[in-house]
Formats: C-alpha cells, structure tokens, sequence
C-alpha cells in the first residue's frame, strides 16, 4: 500500500510539472498572438473568434460528461489490471464520441442560417464572410471527436496526462510559431484560423501514435455490459449539471455581448476573460493531474483513507480559489 501511495504522488506531480508547462505556453503564445491580431487586423476579429468559440461550447453539451464517466470507470479495470475490459470502455467510448461528432456537425450545420442574429455589428470587419469562419471552427470541433479524440482516455486512466500535455505543449508551440509567421507575412485571416484545425490533427495523430506504441496491448474490442452502461448513464446525470453550470457561466455571455452591443466589445471582454481562464486553466491542472490518482486510490484504499483525503484536497482547492479571487480582484483594472 505505501509503495502505491508514493507512486501515486509521483505522478501526480509529474503530472502537475507537465500540466503546468503546457499551460504557459498554451496561455502566453495564444496572448502574444491576440496582440498581434488586435494590431494587424482589429479587436472586432477577436470578438469573432469568442463567438465562434461561445457557440461550439454550448454545442459541446452534447458530450453530457461520457468522456470523464467512462474514464472513471476505467479506473478499477486498471487498477486491477484487467485489459479485457479497458477494451471494452474504450471501444465503447469511440461509439459514443462518434455519434457526438456527427451530432455537432448537424446541428452545428442547421444553426448556420441563424448566425446572423447573433452579430449585431451590420458589416463585418475586414469583408469576412460569417460562415467560411464558422465553418472553419466547426470542423476544428468535429475533428477533435471523430479524429481518435477518445485515445486520450487510455493515458488519463493510467495516471499518465503528463503524457498528452507533453504532446499539447508541442502541438502548442508548433501551432502558435505558424499563427504568428502567418500574421506577420501575410494578411489572410482565414489561413490564421485554418491553422487550428490543422494543429487538432496533427495533435490527436501523436497521442493515437504514442498510446498505441505505450500501451500496445489496448486495442478496441469487447462489450461492456448493461450494468455498466446503467451505471454510466449514472455518472453522466451527475456530470451533466456541472456542464450546464459551466457553460451557462461561461459561455453564453459572448453570445449576449454579441447579440446585443456588438463584436468590438466582445472582443474585450474575451480579452478579459482570457486572464480569468488563464487562471482556472492551472487549477485545473492540479485537479485533473490527481484525478486518476484519486480514482485508483477509491479502487484500491478504504473508505476512511478517501474520505481524509478529500478533506485535506477541498481545503486545498478552497484555499487556492480564494487566493486567486483576491489577486484578481486587486490586479484587474477598475
């Protein structure tokens, strides 16, 4: 039992280190980059961007919370070394994003001839048209769950993210080199935004290589059975009311802000918001980091062990959050 303690803290801070990594160079490039797309082309094509961003993160409902749900479930499969059966949830979870992706894709498709009503602004900056850039952030979603999107389950499972934030973090500055030689050679907005689909491929093609080449005795076969979709079903109600809340919290308000003021103003308070995420975004690297960990501790360990240690990581979380509330409050500008 101590060896499992330690290892699990090990990885745990392993995968914080990398986490933490990937989010300096995911948050600072993406910050350098809005700058130079403020300077070179306007702030009203950074309110573009959030909108586009607002509508496929209320559309990314869909998921209903099934990625955590089953990766959750894995965790005793893992920990009991029974590959038969992480098989058989991941097998399961690419029939699920599957039908995810080509439900985006429809419904994302028939939300096109009512985008305009969601841009107050009568003309568009710089002559774009509305639906070739939808179109580009639609694919971008798409692609992100039918192109091996539930092949980041296996190294989750393991307590291995460190794994796919070493890949993010290249993919990362990768992706941001392009943007910028883009903006600062050529006037093409519409080259900057294919980039990121273009990187989302390149991205889930690595993390299909690695986990195939780490882990080669996962492959997609077997069923789970009805109990266990029952019981997924189970996880997914409760995951749900967190996703609503989120995305109510965070995602409709670009929607409002463009519907109803316009793109300028949207644009700055994407900017705005950037900071605010940017912080959220490390928190949450300590909390998926020990989430595997924390799953294979409730495999494995006694009820009164988890207990304690969800005692001592609520203190933790709460103390971080109320510490960040406060550089915030006094950092952001009146």
């Amino acid at each position: 039992m101590a060896s499992e303690t330690r290892g699990r803290t090990a990885n745990v801070k392993r995968n914080i280190i990398c986490g933490m990594l990937q989010i300096a160079v995911s948050k600072v490039l993406p910050f350098c980059i809005r700058t130079i797309v403020i300077y070179r082309f306007g702030i009203e094509f950074l309110g573009l961007s959030g909108l586009f961003t607002s509508v496929l993160s209320t559309l990314s409902l869909m998921e209903l919370g099934f990625g955590t749900a089953i990766v959750y479930s894995m965790y005793r499969p893992v920990a009991e070394g029974d590959t038969g059966m992480i098989c058989a949830y991941l097998k399961y979870y690419r029939k699920i994003y599957r039908f995810i992706g080509f439900a985006i894709l429809t419904v994302g498709l028939c939300l096109m001839p009512f985008l305009r009503n969601l841009v107050r602004d009568p003309v568009l900056p710089g002559g774009l048209n509305l639906y070739a850039c939808y179109l580009i952030f639609l694919g971008n979603a798409v692609i992100g769950y039918l192109l091996y999107g539930y092949m980041s389950a296996i190294p989750t499972a393991y307590q291995r993210r460190d794994i796919l934030s070493r890949i993010g973090m290249g993919s990362s500055l990768f992706g941001s080199s392009i943007k910028i030689m883009i903006l600062l050679s050529c006037n093409s907005f519409y080259l900057y935004l294919i980039c990121t689909p273009f990187v989302t491929t390149i991205n889930n093609l690595i993390v299909l290589y690695v986990v195939r080449k780490m882990y080669p005795e996962i492959s997609l076969q077997g069923e789970i059975t009805k109990e266990q979709k029952h019981d997924l079903k189970k996880k997914v109600s409760g995951i749900l009311v967190n996703k609503l809340t989120n995305v109510s919290r965070n995602s409709i308000d670009c929607l409002c802000i463009s519907a109803f003021i316009g793109l300028f103003v949207t644009g700055i308070y994407d900017n705005y918001y950037l900071v605010m995420s940017s912080v959220l975004s490390a928190v949450a690297v300590i909390y998926h980091s020990m989430m595997a960990s924390v799953g294979n501790s409730i495999a494995v360990e006694s009820r009164d062990k988890n207990y304690s240690d969800m005692r001592q990581f609520d203190f933790m979380f709460m103390l971080i959050a109320g510490w960040s509330t406060v550089c915030m409050l006094c950092l952001y500008q009146p």
